[in-house]
């Protein structure tokens, strides 16, 4: 159904510049996230993970300790940075290490050309995560392992880390785990409202004749109504309303089949009360 007109005019309560600072805080998040993810995850789409990204943070991590020396030393060598930063290069090691492994599991693995892999996909767990972490649980969503799980995880590692008195590797750990955290809340709150863009396309599409022709309440349209003037009389509004649908006609799923509005209802949502996408995939 051609329901542009109405999402034009209607007003949102997601104004544009409240998605672009989303947009822009995310990006940045994503840089420190970056950080701890190329540990437990693996085969990236194509376009999330950034070898540019990765070179770049890659060369301000070997510098940050320079920048704020720990030792008071002064001039310093290099060797002697690295000796009074162990922890932080050899965290740098494993970083750059995993960086690699991960171009290059993007480079030989199928990718998006092949029509196997979506290009933004945000990688799978290691087996070794899942066997410390994930079992350790029972049934989780993967929104709880996103936001909660897996950035507490490594959290609580740069807790130990300062315990330990490896205080400068451990707090940076933590920002990160924080960053990523920020990041995946931003990311599935955008991700709902995508959803609902097209939960509310699906009741646009099925009342639009109802309110709009047949003249019936809010409370028997879901909630669906236009802010405007109807024309008079029921065959012109009838032509508005065929005008209105005459792009796709009824709402039909691949199949060419009819909406089935009763079963969305049941399905919208899984167990958990998360958007599910069972229905959408099939439309």
């Amino acid at each position: 159904m051609n329901i542009t007109y109405y999402s034009s005019v209607k007003m949102q309560r997601q104004l544009p510049i409240e998605v672009a600072v989303l947009k822009l805080i995310y990006n940045i998040l994503s840089i420190p996230k970056m950080a701890l993810e190329v540990f437990s995850r693996k085969s990236f789409g194509e376009r999330y993970f950034s070898p540019f990204i990765s070179v770049f943070g890659i060369i301000i991590l070997a510098i940050v300790p320079m920048i704020f020396p720990t030792t008071d030393r002064y001039p310093f060598s290099m060797w002697q940075m690295i000796g009074a930063n162990m922890s932080w290069y050899l965290y740098l090691a494993g970083f750059t290490t995993m960086c690699v492994l991960r171009y290059l599991e993007i480079r030989h693995e199928p990718s998006v050309f092949d029509f196997a892999k979506h290009s933004l996909f945000d990688g799978e767990h290691q087996e070794w995560f899942h066997k410390l972490v994930l079992s350790r649980f029972g049934k989780l969503t993967p929104r709880l392992i996103d936001i909660w799980v897996e950035p507490g995880f490594y959290f609580l590692i740069g807790i130990l880390l300062v315990t330990f008195q490896f205080i400068f590797i451990g707090i940076w750990i933590i920002l990160c785990a924080l960053c990523y955290m920020l990041a995946n809340q931003i990311s599935y709150n955008q991700g709902d409202h995508m959803i609902m863009d097209w939960i509310d396309r699906l009741i646009e599409a099925e009342q639009f004749e109802r309110y709009f022709v047949d003249n019936r309440p809010t409370s028997e349209t879901k909630g669906f109504k236009i802010n405007g003037r109807r024309p008079v009389g029921k065959k012109m509004q009838q032509a508005v309303a065929k005008l209105a649908t005459s792009s796709t006609g009824d709402l039909k799923d691949k199949s060419g089949q009819p909406v089935d509005w009763d079963w969305l209802k049941k399905n919208a949502f899984d167990d958990e009360g998360n958007p599910s996408l069972n229905y959408f995939n099939k439309m």
